[in-house]
């Protein structure tokens, strides 16, 4: 390429090859960017923590006062 470049060559051929060359490195390069990013989203997706369901809070006094009522009995 850089041998076409500094000779000056401005044939039609010469233009078209080195458009077609450049897009498709252009390609290559975006599915190396596009690898990358999915490489880290899942070395990332290891470190998000699972969640349980938190106690529902109106069940939770009832269930003490039920033990306390017992235990006075």
């Amino acid at each position: 390429m850089k041998d076409m470049l500094a000779s000056g060559s401005t044939q039609n051929g010469t233009k078209e090859h080195m458009t077609m060359e450049a897009s498709i490195q252009g390609i290559n390069d975006s599915y190396l960017v596009i690898v990358g990013i999915g490489i880290l989203g899942l070395l990332l997706s290891f470190f998000i923590k699972r969640v349980g369901q938190a106690p529902d809070p109106e069940q939770e006094p009832k269930v003490k006062l039920k033990k306390i009522i017992a235990k006075e009995a």
